[in-house]
């Protein structure tokens, strides 16, 4: 080659990797020379570049389509493959959006969508949804134009797992209970691991790295792991480890329900696993889990007004016998449910949940759930118009949490009959209240709460003619930058 300039393009070179030092030398007598590599593992070389290589783009089912579907690479080249075997096969209205699901669950794999596509002729395309789900079994052909050792995706990832050291492969099956993004704490305690296994796992291209700190799997490689966990003795242990990781992360997050701005950014990156860990205890009965994850959920689902998340919350109270098992646990449930759909449900009917709720809280657990309890039947009445129920549901959770000592739950208390007397225009005895509340709220560190009072003060002084003292407190609170300021209270200040 020489001096002059030259490009050599060299495809799955995973196959002769043993060969990355002859590159080096190429490179060395040849200065002008550019290498372009793909392989599903990483060469070794210090002199490499890596660009990490995604699937053909698909529509985002969970937010609201911008185009088409086919105007996705991935569905156009599933339906291409479809086509292939039947010209004149056409995708229906149905079925689009069942081909935009194979495609994210292949998360635009190309080969991977070549061998699903054409199962089409036999099989529906929920179907072979539906049986992706379960696995990689689909993912074979015995089509003759492609190469042997492509036309089985579980053997393409078994060629993988030959080449790692005996730990790697121990862990290899670990991975198959974590589905997308994981952070590395995560996955050392899950698959019990070391770094040093962790790096190789990458370097094998197990794994990629998505940014410092956090990890992804390929939804293929996940699958293929949990078909091999399920071939050993450790699974059982291995999902144990990931529920009691996931719980564990989701109750140290929300401590009594203080909202705070990374803790939820965490908790929604994680949201993934904690959803998979609430949806196992369920199906397994494990009670106690499920009344651990309760309030890290509300708190997610209210904080973060994830509908997900509230409509998870409520799978408890469809499973039979459970409120007998665990009454306080299903009337928590219920308690959540009075501030999650007061905006969407009549105020009749949450009212006469709430109460039954009470009732059970009352007889089996008269500490801080029956006091937080009687704070949302409290603002349930206090929308529906009914002052003298909001105010003494208001006031006895109030005494509560004064007996029981718990700040959070006083500021609450405080807030809310500040909230009553302003709307019955008793502003001097509003502001009083707010004050004390404005104080427990900056020694609970509640930046959320403190925002919501300081917003009501703001517009309690400003109709009060003391216009320069609400300015400048809203003018405060604007350069508050832990404060999760809501559009509506936004608008406000």
């Amino acid at each position: 080659l020489g001096n002059d300039p030259a490009l050599i393009v060299l495809d799955n070179f995973e196959h002769l990797t043993e060969l990355a030092p002859l590159l080096v030398d190429c490179l060395q007598r040849s200065p002008r020379l550019t290498i372009l590599v793909t392989s599903r593992q990483l060469l070794g070389l210090s002199s490499e570049t890596v660009l990490t290589l995604g699937g053909l783009p698909y529509p985002d089912l969970d937010a609201e389509p911008k185009s088409s579907p086919e105007a996705y690479a991935a569905v156009a080249y599933f339906i291409s493959v479809v086509k292939q075997g039947h010209a004149r096969w056409q995708p229906s209205t149905e079925n689009l959006p069942q081909i935009a699901q194979v495609c994210k669950t292949l998360d635009g794999h190309p080969l991977a969508l070549n061998l699903s596509a054409r199962w089409a002729l036999l099989e529906s395309v929920s179907g072979i949804a539906e049986q992706l789900r379960l696995g990689n079994a689909l993912l074979v052909t015995d089509a003759s134009d492609i190469p042997p050792r492509q036309r089985n995706i579980d053997a393409i990832l078994g060629t993988t797992i030959r080449y790692l050291e005996p730990e790697e492969k121990r862990v290899y099956p670990r991975l198959g209970v974590l589905e997308g993004e994981f952070s590395l704490e995560a996955l050392l305690t899950i698959a019990d691991t070391s770094r040093v296994t962790v790096r190789s796992l990458i370097y094998h291209g197990i794994m990629e790295i998505t940014e410092p700190g956090y990890f992804r799997l390929h939804p293929l490689i996940s699958r293929h792991a949990l078909q091999e966990l399920r071939k050993t003795s450790e699974e059982a242990t291995v999902w144990q480890r990931f529920q009691e990781y996931y719980t564990s992360f989701a109750c140290e997050l929300a401590p009594d329900l203080r909202p705070n701005i990374s803790n939820q950014k965490r908790f929604a990156r994680e949201w993934h696993h904690i959803r998979a860990v609430w949806k196992r205890a369920l199906a397994h009965g494990d009670v106690e889990r499920l009344r651990l994850l309760q309030r890290p959920l509300h708190f997610f689902a209210w904080q973060s007004s994830n509908l997900d998340a509230m409509a998870l919350l409520e799978t408890v109270l469809e499973v039979p016998l459970l409120s007998q098992i665990d009454p306080v646990l299903c009337a928590n449930v219920h308690i959540c449910r009075l501030q999650l759909r007061i905006a969407s449900e009549p105020s009749e009917l949450l009212i006469e949940e709430g109460r039954e709720a009470i009732a059970v809280l009352e007889d089996h657990s008269p500490g801080f759930d029956l006091a937080f309890g009687l704070y949302m039947l409290s603002m349930v009445y206090r929308e529906n118009g009914q002052w003298q129920p909001a105010y003494d549901c208001a006031s006895r959770a109030l005494l509560l949490c004064e007996e029981l000592g718990q700040r959070w739950g006083i500021m609450i208390g405080k807030y809310q009959l500040g909230l009553l007397f302003a709307m019955a225009g008793n502003h001097h005895r509003a502001l009083k209240y707010w004050q004390i509340a404005t104080k427990l709220a900056q020694q609970v560190n509640d930046s959320t709460v403190l925002e919501t009072i300081q917003h009501r003060m703001g517009q309690l002084l400003w109709h009060q003619g003391k216009q320069e003292e609400a300015i400048s407190l809203l003018e405060d609170l604007l350069r508050t930058e832990e404060v999760l300021i809501s559009a509506e209270t936004y608008g406000g200040l």
